[in-house]
């Protein structure tokens, strides 16, 4: 028969892990959202949209920005739905 006190040391112990765990999902989850709020620029723009700049430019017409001060500004939440809503499904996608 196990020892109770080492039965509530086990029982600590998982509960530890699990908080831990949970800890860095929340800090993940917190870092998530505020790389989303943060507007990017061209450049990062780009590499989110996995082009060239030149490309960006070219397209800016048709991609949601912002132009403050000559800055083009881009938030990942605009470029997200933006790719959604221009994504060509192939035939086996269900």
């Amino acid at each position: 028969m196990e020892n109770p006190l080492d039965v509530i040391l086990k029982r600590f112990d998982q509960q530890d892990r699990q908080i831990s765990t949970l800890t860095s999902m929340v800090a993940r989850l917190q870092g998530e959202k505020e790389t989303a709020a943060k507007p990017m620029n061209a450049a990062e723009a780009a590499d989110f949209l996995h082009m060239k700049k030149n490309a960006l430019y070219q397209k800016i017409g048709q991609i949601p920005h912002r132009k403050i001060n000559k800055r083009l500004l881009f938030f990942r939440s605009e470029l997200l739905a933006y790719i959604e809503k221009n994504a060509v499904h192939s035939h086996t996608e269900a």
